[in-house]
């Protein structure tokens, strides 16, 4: 069990699925589960249900994961939650995907499909990192920073890593 964790836009899901499609192993995405249990996108659910109704459906798509192999990214917050915790920290490697803010907001600006953003992207990913910066801190078993590599470098990185 290989979980990514780090904020939006730092390359969990791209990354995640192109090393497991290396390694010959499955790749599962908690946001991509998420939707397929709403039938609706997470944009969609965070507008009509709620911030606290997509944790809810997080929750319950990251212990759905407990027991599967492959490559799994998980939600940018979904290490806040202590029962995700348990369950990311019991892979036998988290790489925490780093990125500096500056790169985050280029890379995702004002993205419609990104909810938390807020009307100024780069304060809000501030301010999101410093708050979950310690429980990525506290799960990662690696870390990786994406902010000046190709996205072949890190799955390069993670490949090797997770070869070993």
């Amino acid at each position: 069990m290989y979980w990514l964790i780090g904020m939006m836009g730092v390359g969990k899901s791209t990354a995640g699925r192109t090393a497991a499609s290396r390694l010959g192993l499955p790749f599962h995405d908690t946001d991509t589960l998420v939707e397929e249990s709403a039938g609706i996108s997470v944009v969609e659910i965070f507008s009509r249900c709620g911030e606290s109704a997509f944790r809810r459906l997080e929750r319950e798509a990251v212990g759905s994961l407990q027991h599967e192999t492959g490559v799994f990214s998980a939600g940018g917050g979904a290490p806040m939650d202590p029962e995700n915790a348990r369950v990311i920290s019991k892979g036998e490697s988290v790489v925490w995907l780093e990125c500096d803010v500056a790169t985050l907001t280029q890379r995702i600006g004002n993205d419609p499909e990104r909810p938390l953003l807020g009307a100024d992207p780069g304060a809000t990913l501030q301010a999101l990192l410093t708050a979950r910066e310690k429980a990525y801190s506290g799960l990662a078993t690696e870390r990786i920073n994406t902010s000046d590599k190709s996205h072949d470098e890190v799955v390069d990185q993670l490949v090797a890593l997770w070869s070993n």
